[in-house]
């Protein structure tokens, strides 16, 4: 549809016929990618840091520090009950 549409116009033709356009060697041999390379494209892709919301704040931050002292006072205590 397009390319009839260049024909008619005859300025328009001649406008685009003063430029060249060459196309890399890369692009030129673009192909589509299959399901594999497409997964392995989302394995490869960077993730968000989950942590980094509650980090960012003081009370994440405290919160991210105390968690792991509480968790092994909450183990040593279920151990003490066990014996």
């Amino acid at each position: 549809m397009l390319k009839d549409e260049f024909k008619k116009e005859e300025q328009l033709r001649r406008q685009l016929d003063e430029y060249k356009v060459d196309i890399p060697v890369k692009l030129a041999h673009h192909r589509k990618r299959n399901r594999w390379e497409h997964f392995l494209a989302y394995l490869a892709s960077p993730a968000k840091d989950p942590l980094t919301d509650g980090i960012s704040s003081a009370g994440g931050l405290i919160k991210f520090t105390f968690m792991p002292v509480a968790g092994a006072v909450c183990i040593a205590i279920f151990q003490a009950l066990l014996l």
